[in-house]
């Protein structure tokens, strides 16, 4: 039994697979090798707003029975500074901040570099609610001889809107809104 010659034309036909199939596979994954570690900033926002707004229903709790309830706005400022600023920046009273870089959390950035919260103000926003609970229910009777205070529940809801990324679909159209309520 002899085998077929071996001629140059079969060798020619496979030169550059390789690279061929080395370039459809990084097609795939360098944006997936982009895309992980920016899902995973996403998420570390919507965790950082989970603790602010238990922050602003701590704070709504706390000061509404000593009768000195903070704004929306100032909420908002101290959760824009203690929360979405830089991890080692000082809490000072009255310390807002700002739309620089100084202030800004440097994980926070897209591939390129640039802030997913650029605007503060805009994208970093709180509100404060209370409800009517009535007191203590003993059975299906009101318990009034406690003389509770009639508005005792409190919330507090942070909403953040991060960037989106330029020129990364589908980040670049996402128009992403994290809402956490405590």
């Amino acid at each position: 039994m002899t085998r077929p010659p071996v001629h140059g034309n079969n060798r020619q036909v496979q030169r550059g697979q390789a690279l061929t199939e080395f370039l459809v596979v990084a097609l795939v994954l360098v944006p997936l090798l982009i895309a992980v570690p920016l899902v995973g900033k996403y998420i570390d926002l919507m965790q950082t707003a989970e603790q602010a707004s238990r922050y602003v229903a701590f704070e709504g709790m706390n000061r509404n029975t000593s009768g000195s309830w903070k704004t929306d706005d100032e909420l908002a400022a101290e959760v824009r500074r203690r929360f979405f600023s830089r991890s080692d920046a000082p809490i000072k009273t009255g310390d807002t901040a700002g739309d620089f870089s100084a202030d800004r959390n440097p994980l926070w950035t897209d591939h390129a570099g640039r802030p997913l919260l650029d605007r503060f103000n805009e994208q970093v926003t709180v509100s404060t609610g209370t409800a009517d609970q009535s007191g203590i229910r003993d059975g299906s009777t009101y318990v009034p001889a406690l003389d509770l205070p009639t508005a005792n529940l409190y919330s507090g809801t942070v909403t953040v809107r991060p960037s989106n990324v330029p020129g990364f679909a589908p980040f670049d159209a996402f128009d992403l809104s994290i809402t956490r309520r405590t």
